[in-house]
């Protein structure tokens, strides 16, 4: 991987790939991003390869979700390309990615078993994920038929990522999780980490934003606060 310095997941439908193309690149190029009128950073490229990680750091404010939400498609970025090779016809990126947002947007009114088929059938039909695969990936088998209103804030974070394992990463090579770990406990980020790593050695990729060490294996680090921090320091000096 090569790095430089320079809320739920998207609702559409793709058609199945029987295996993942290699080799599979993620690519951003000198991209910038501004909201509620500051700029947030500018000229940020870096490159993510399959099997392998990007970790986004930095304190509060510089962008990490921001970043997350440009690779996703869910925010336009001021300038740059994002793009994801070998190219496939019909599919762009938020088509090949999951983003799972920090936020838990779980309709409390369902069980845990009917929003992961909620999700199943409406995002990610084909793909060859189970329901019942994806509970116990996140030791929610007991939980299966618990409305989601009353899960404590750890329960509600393994639903959320427990989507991941509807996706195919043939199909979604690209993962973007944002503060992934926030609220589970020893147990659960151990098992966040194995399916982590199945995607990594399936040949996906992983970006996450975080402020906790994640020990993942194959994993890069993107400190966008160093990065923001030397570009004013280059504009001070001009």
């Amino acid at each position: 991987m090569r790095v430089s310095g320079g809320e739920g997941c998207c609702l559409r439908q793709s058609r199945m790939i029987s295996t993942l193309p290699d080799p599979c690149i993620l690519t951003a190029r000198d991209l910038a991003c501004r909201r509620n009128e500051r700029s947030l950073f500018t000229g940020l490229s870096f490159a993510v390869s399959g099997g392998s990680g990007l970790a986004l750091t930095g304190p509060n404010g510089v962008g990490k979700t921001s970043l997350l939400r440009v690779l996703a498609g869910l925010l336009r970025a001021e300038a740059g390309t994002v793009s994801i090779a070998p190219a496939l016809p019909d599919l762009d990126l938020p088509q090949r990615s999951v983003f799972v947002s920090s936020r838990d947007p779980l309709k409390g009114a369902l069980t845990v078993r009917e929003l992961l088929a909620g999700w199943q059938a409406i995002v990610f039909a084909g793909e060859g994920g189970s329901v019942d695969g994806a509970l116990q990936a996140f030791d929610l088998a007991a939980l299966a038929g618990v409305p989601c209103a009353y899960l404590s804030s750890g329960q509600r974070r393994r639903v959320s990522l427990a989507r991941l394992k509807l996706s195919s990463s043939a199909n979604r090579p690209v993962w973007l999780l944002d503060e992934p770990t926030n609220a589970l406990d020893a147990a659960a980020r151990s098992r966040l980490a194995a399916v982590v790593g199945d995607h990594l050695a399936a040949g996906g990729m992983v970006v996450a934003a975080t402020h906790d060490p994640l020990g993942w294996p194959d994993l890069a680090a993107l400190d966008l606060g160093a990065h923001v921090a030397g570009r004013q320091a280059k504009a001070a000096l001009a």
